[in-house]
Parts: structure tokens; C-alpha cells; sequence
């Protein structure tokens, strides 16, 4: 009676076979844990723009419109009862290869909220992807009939994503 094992090519074909399936598995968990990054960064916005809400209310109610410029000046997370575990702080014009990836910080130099993404996923060498994101106040069109000097009304803060062109142009995006 003769004893049969695996051969060379038996065990060629099923460690393929596994290396394909091994792939498609961290494919797919890299692709997932990509998307939970970006509704986790979404969820903090939404929850910032609920707060800001809330601020345009608090001072449309007691008639202290003016003050609406200086949300413009503040850090959103100011505005947060709690600020995130992955917060950094303030910086003014950091450079990006010392902050780590997932993480917020508030850039002062040109007032916004930036969230580096990690790029685990890839193994080339490129820049960072980052979302920013800014308190604008966006005003409502004047009159043709009204003096020139007249003030402008502001309509209330929003807080927008902004669009580096230079950090698009460097990863791509447009």
C-alpha cells in the first residue's frame, strides 16, 4: 500500500489559491477602515456644524449679529464641550511630515481645521491628503439702490471644506 501526500504542485496551487484570498481580505480592510476614517471625520464636522448652528442662533437672538466676524477668527473645536482624542492643538503653518496622520489640528496662519488622512494603504512615497475645513461668512447681496458705504449684512457663519490647490495639485485632485 502506497502512501500519497501533497504534491509540489498540489501545495504550489493551494498557497496561490490562499495568497489571492489573503489579498482580497486586506484589500477589503484597507478599504474599510478608509471609509471609517472619513465618517469619523465626518461626524466631527457635522457635530461642528450643529455647534456653529447654534452659535449663529445664540447671537441672531440676543441682536449681537455683529460678533458673527469673529467666528471667523475662532477654532471650531473651541466650540466642543470635549475635544477629540486625535486633536493636536493649534499650530501656525505647520509642516505636514511632522504631524501625524489621523490627526486634527487648527492651522492659525489661514484660520482652518485640518484632518491629515492616513495613507497606510499605499506604499508610495506622496504628500499627505488632507481635509480642510473653514468658518466663511457668506454675505447677503447688497441692493443696487443702497449708498456704497453702507454695511454689508452678513447672513450667518458656515463652516466650509476648502480646497488647497497646491495640496490637490500634488495628489491629484482637482
Amino acid at each position: 500500500m502506497r502512501q500519497r501526500g501533497f504534491t509540489l504542485f498540489e501545495l504550489a496551487v493551494a498557497a496561490s489559491v490562499l495568497a489571492v484570498l489573503v489579498a482580497l481580505l486586506t484589500n477589503r480592510v484597507l478599504f474599510y477602515q478608509e471609509q471609517a476614517e472619513i465618517v469619523a471625520a465626518e461626524q466631527l464636522i457635522g457635530t461642528l456644524r450643529s455647534a456653529l448652528q447654534f452659535k449663529n442662533a445664540q447671537l441672531r437672538i440676543t441682536q449681537r449679529t455683529a460678533a458673527l466676524s469673529t467666528l471667523a477668527e475662532e477654532n471650531p473645536i473651541g466650540w466642543l464641550s470635549e475635544k477629540p482624542s486625535n486633536y493636536l492643538g493649534e499650530y501656525y503653518a505647520p509642516e505636514l511630515e511632522n504631524i501625524p496622520p489621523g490627526n486634527w489640528y487648527f492651522d492659525r496662519a489661514d484660520k482652518t481645521l485640518v484632518y491629515v488622512l492616513s495613507n497606510s494603504w499605499s506604499f508610495a512615497a506622496k504628500p499627505p491628503n488632507l481635509l480642510k475645513f473653514k468658518v466663511k461668512l457668506p454675505r447677503l447681496p447688497t441692493a443696487p439702490a443702497k449708498p456704497s458705504g453702507s454695511p454689508v449684512l452678513i447672513e450667518g457663519a458656515v463652516l466650509d471644506q476648502v480646497v488647497d490647490r497646491t495640496a490637490a495639485a500634488n495628489v491629484g485632485l482637482r
